[in-house]
């Protein structure tokens, strides 16, 4: 990936990775990639990206935060409840467990932010394990990803919690385009363990029985 932005006030896309990769390694925490950077290993096309999704194995959003702050990013969480949102969201909001911490630089929109998944998220675990024996090179040295199977169960878990996520979505449809090796049995388990559904929308795009039993929303 290539960052459009300046070089001289903004670390392209692969340098900010590479500075990441440095400080999870240190830190000791299991991670791997997430979002639109591992969507562009399994897309028909690769997308653009301004942001680097990193699930990682702790649910201490405070360490999390201090991870970031030491990238020189600011920080905000998001719990559950910001996610799924619904009628209780108010009640909840203080409540549910922190899924997100989210790092932005100050007074900029240009710079390329990092997003940590926590392992509060119902699918992280599981796809961590997974990750660890699938391991892409970005130039710099080889870092844990989600397989496909993860991936494909990450963006039915996003769509499920709010269906209008068109970049979601839009994974989703070019991933299932791509008629690509799946193992369809690990996802459909893993749909119903995590109790998922599939938006109408992709019905069309979907293999042939691949998500069979799991259910249409929308």
């Amino acid at each position: 990936s290539r960052s459009t932005h300046s070089e001289e006030t903004h670390l392209t896309m692969v340098e900010r990775l590479q500075q990441l990769a440095k400080v999870l390694e240190k830190s000791g925490l299991v991670y791997a990639l997430a979002g639109g950077l591992v969507a562009s290993l399994y897309r028909k096309a690769p997308r653009a990206t301004a942001d680097i999704d990193v699930a990682i194995l702790t649910d201490d959003a405070a360490m999390a935060s201090g991870l970031l702050r030491s990238l020189g990013l600011e920080t905000h969480s998001l719990r559950q409840a910001n996610l799924e949102g619904g009628p209780l969201f108010a009640i909840k909001k203080k409540t549910t467990p922190v899924y997100l911490v989210c790092g932005r630089e100050k007074d900029s929109t240009e710079s390329i932010g990092i997003d940590f998944l926590l392992s509060t998220m119902p699918w992280v675990k599981t796809a961590l394990e997974r990750a660890q024996a699938h391991r892409v090179d970005f130039g710099f040295g080889a870092i844990p990803c989600l397989t496909l199977e993860d991936f494909i169960v990450s963006k039915l878990y996003a769509v499920g919690n709010q269906s209008s996520r068109f970049m979601d979505l839009d994974d989703l449809r070019s991933v299932f385009e791509l008629d690509a090796q799946v193992d369809w049995i690990y996802v459909r388990d893993r749909a119903k363990q995590l109790k998922l559904v599939v938006p109408k929308a992709l019905k069309p795009f979907i293999p042939k029985n691949a998500l069979k039993g799991i259910p249409l929303k929308g």
